[in-house]
């Protein structure tokens, strides 16, 4: 008992010495030093806000086309990359050479067809009064008809072979089915091409479509109609606008 009683009596001595130390370092404090200082005000408005959303996208053109050789031969002409074409101008061609030969050796061919094929009718119609009359026989009217008929099926066959060249010939042309620009090569000039492959992509830059993914929790701000400005980081070109 009397230990606990020293041990209390120590600690509360020892407590009021504290607090007579920090009541003399309170009074000892000098006064607090009070500065003016110049401050500046302004006026809140209410104003519109535009939030604006970075989105990163894929240029899509509904017009883009790669267009292939319609003949075989070699790459003899090709548009240089971003040329202007028209729709239906001539963007790449194959030789020709051998195909503008057979078409000039069959439309001579053609024209001494039908040359045969005039006189065995002009022939067979002035053999038809002489039937009529018995002055020839039956059987020489048949062979004048079958003469005729010959020439006929010869000028056909002649016809049919032009077309065929006149076709071919066209097939070396490659055509822009509508107006673009020249957006990429798949064959060099010299190159071999068979019928199919890929020569010249031409895409039409007039109206494009842009596909951007949106982050789910902007998806409520973003209706049709709103604008949208669109800029190219792979060109130096200006901004340009559009809607959703």
């Amino acid at each position: 008992m009397n230990r606990q009683l020293i041990v209390l009596l120590v600690f509360l001595l020892a407590s009021c010495s504290t607090d007579d130390r920090d009541d003399s370092s309170a009074n000892d404090s000098p006064a607090l030093d009070i500065r003016t200082v110049r401050v500046e005000t302004i006026e809140v408005k209410p104003q519109a806000f535009e939030d604006i959303i970075a989105l990163i996208g894929i240029v899509q053109s509904p017009n883009d086309a790669k267009l292939s050789a319609q003949s075989r031969g070699t790459l003899v002409f090709r548009e240089p990359l971003g040329t202007s074409v028209k729709k239906g101008g001539v963007v790449a061609r194959t030789e020709a050479t051998v195909i503008e030969a057979v078409l000039i050796q069959a439309k001579a061919s053609l024209e001494a067809a039908e040359a045969d094929a005039e006189f065995a009718e002009d022939t067979f119609k002035r053999q038809e009064p002489l039937y009529q009359d018995s002055i020839i026989s039956a059987l020489e009217y048949e062979q004048f008809r079958a003469q005729l008929n010959a020439a006929r099926a010869q000028l056909a066959r002649n016809r049919a072979v032009v077309a065929q060249s006149e076709k071919e010939l066209e097939n070396t042309y490659i055509i822009s089915p509508f107006s673009g620009i020249v957006e990429e090569h798949f064959a060099e000039p010299g190159e071999h091409v068979s019928i199919g492959t890929p020569v010249i992509r031409v895409v039409d830059t007039q109206i494009l479509k842009i596909i951007a993914g949106v982050p789910e929790r902007y998806a409520r701000d973003i209706r049709a109609g709103e604008p949208v400005s669109i800029r190219f980081k792979a060109y130096s070109s200006e901004e340009r606008s559009g809607t959703i």
